[in-house]
Formats: structure tokens, C-alpha cells, sequence
């Protein structure tokens, strides 16, 4: 079996955990400081990772950071609001309604690479994402619908346009660059603003206050889950390329589902479970259609 195929299951377990400890973190800080803390770990070591590897393009990257202001602005708002729609829901819900970012960088691509403007108007398109969207309203009202639920996963859904406008934007700006490099920068940079935000919103000095072991795992969450994944997930799709990756992915909500129930003892619904799956489904098949749609891209273009 190809490395690739194991580091992209324990990247599919990695990130089923950050919103568990999330809310874990929760209990200790508010979602201002949690971000800063747990991105500057995640920058140093980037950091060190990136110049020790790649450090003539890391040394010549520095020349020119302008590129990254609009990456690493949206980057940093979409964390803001993720976090924010965390606190606000649970973990598996996060987990799920997110996924729909996926959609997202779809829909943004239409509007930002003419080449990718005949997916959108396809019914392969249309079908999967209106699957995806169902599922999404019935994981959200299998809970109930609570007003504190259904705000907090509105948030999600827009955190996950962040994310579709960030991949897309990422895509545009500094596909040059190597991406390990690139992501390095991006998340260094947010930590800058973030902290700005943390300052004026947060209550940093929690930190002093928290447990020893809390503050361990606000560090270690930082340098595991977005440091050392994010470079993970570099390596897994040189190996076995970004599609199957992606698919690979789809099932972080399950995961993240049971091991929030075995830590935090959250209940999941037989119709949360239900349309969730519908909601992955409906995922699935659109990145099946969006490689099958890159390949004949390609196929006619080298004609």
C-alpha cells in the first residue's frame, strides 16, 4: 500500500478532533484567544519546517509578502467565525455543515476561472449540491432546530463560503509558489491578525489562569492539528493528488460524530446520522464529477 494511503487516513483522524478540542477549550478560553494561541504554535512551527526544508524558496518568499494580504485576511476571518459558530453549536454539527465548503469553492471558481464555469450549470452539479445543502438543513433541525443551533450553524455556512473564497483565492494568487511554503506564509500572517482580534475582543491573560494541562493542549493542539496536518496534507496530495484526498475527507464528520460522543458525551440523532449522509453523498458525487470534469479539461486541451 502507498504511504499516501495511510497518512491520508490519519489526517481523515487528525481533523476529526479540532473541533472536540475546540470546545474543550471553550470551557477555559473565549474563541478570540484560543485562535491566536493555537495558530502561533502552529506558525512557529511552520515556520521552522518550511526553512529547514525549503529554505532558498522560503528565504525568497520573504521578498514579496504582499501576495499573501488577501489569503491570509480571508483565513483569518474564516477561523474567527468557525470558532465562533463552535461555541455556538457542537462538534459534529461543525463537522458536518462545514463540509459544504466544498460547494463553495465550486460556486467561487465559476466566477474566477472561465475554465470552470461549465460545472456550475451542469444537473452533475446541481443534483450533488442540492443534496448537499438538504443534508445540511436536516443535520441542523435533526437537533431540534434550537435558535442557539441554527445561528451558530448559519455561521458555519459562512465560514465555509470564507473557505470556498480563500481556496479559490489561493489558487489565483500564489499557485507559483510551493504550497508548503505558501501555507506557511498564510498562517503566519494570520497569526498577526489574529491577535489584533484577540486583543481587542479576547481576554488573553486567561492563559495565566488556565491549567498547566490546558495550556499544553491549546499549544499541542496548535502544532498537531493545523501545524503538522496542514503539512500532512502537503505530502498526501503530491502522493495520491488532491481528488481522491478530498474524498478520503469525507469522513472526518463520522469520526468527529463518535469520538464527540465518546469525550464530550454529544448525542447524535438517527436523522442527524440520516442526513449527514445524504450531505457527504452528495459531496461525494460532486468531486467525483469535478475530477471526471478536470480530466476531459485536460484531455482536450492537449489536443
Amino acid at each position: 500500500m502507498r504511504k499516501g494511503y495511510l497518512i491520508v487516513l490519519l489526517l481523515a483522524v487528525l481533523w476529526s478532533f479540532p473541533p472536540i478540542i475546540i470546545t474543550v477549550l471553550g470551557g477555559y478560553f473565549d474563541a478570540f484567544s484560543q485562535n491566536f494561541y493555537r495558530f502561533f504554535s502552529a506558525a512557529v512551527f511552520l515556520i521552522i519546517i518550511s526553512y529547514l526544508h525549503k529554505k532558498d524558496e522560503f528565504i525568497a518568499t520573504l521578498r514579496n509578502l504582499r501576495q499573501f494580504i488577501l489569503p491570509f485576511s480571508l483565513i483569518s476571518l474564516f477561523q474567527t467565525l468557525f470558532v465562533i459558530g463552535i461555541y455556538l453549536t457542537s462538534p459534529a454539527i461543525t463537522a458536518f455543515v462545514s463540509k459544504l465548503d466544498v460547494v463553495f469553492v465550486v460556486i467561487f471558481a465559476y466566477f474566477m476561472f472561465k475554465d470552470e464555469r461549465m460545472i456550475i450549470m451542469h444537473k452533475e452539479f446541481l443534483v450533488p449540491a442540492l443534496l448537499a445543502f438538504v443534508g445540511v438543513i436536516g443535520v441542523v433541525l435533526g437537533k431540534g432546530g434550537e435558535i442557539g443551533i441554527t445561528s451558530g450553524a448559519l455561521i458555519i455556512v459562512f465560514a465555509a463560503m470564507l473557505w470556498g473564497l480563500y481556496i479559490n483565492t489561493v489558487k489565483k494568487a500564489v499557485s507559483h509558489i510551493n504550497p508548503l511554503i505558501a501555507v506557511t506564509f498564510i498562517y503566519s500572517l494570520s497569526t498577526i491578525v489574529l491577535l489584533g482580534i484577540a486583543l481587542v475582543f479576547g481576554k488573553m491573560e486567561s492563559i495565566l489562569s488556565a491549567p498547566v494541562e490546558i495550556n499544553l493542549l491549546l499549544i499541542i493542539s496548535g502544532i498537531l492539528f493545523v501545524g503538522i496536518a496542514n503539512a500532512m496534507n502537503y505530502f498526501v496530495i503530491k502522493d495520491i493528488g488532491a481528488s481522491l484526498t478530498a474524498n478520503f475527507l469525507l469522513i472526518t464528520p463520522f469520526l468527529t460524530a463518535l469520538f464527540s460522543n465518546i469525550i464530550l458525551g454529544e448525542e447524535i440523532t438517527i436523522v442527524q446520522l440520516f442526513f449527514g449522509l445524504i450531505l457527504l453523498t452528495g459531496l461525494g458525487l460532486l468531486a467525483k464529477y469535478r475530477k471526471l470534469f478536470e480530466e476531459h479539461i485536460v484531455t482536450h486541451s492537449s489536443k
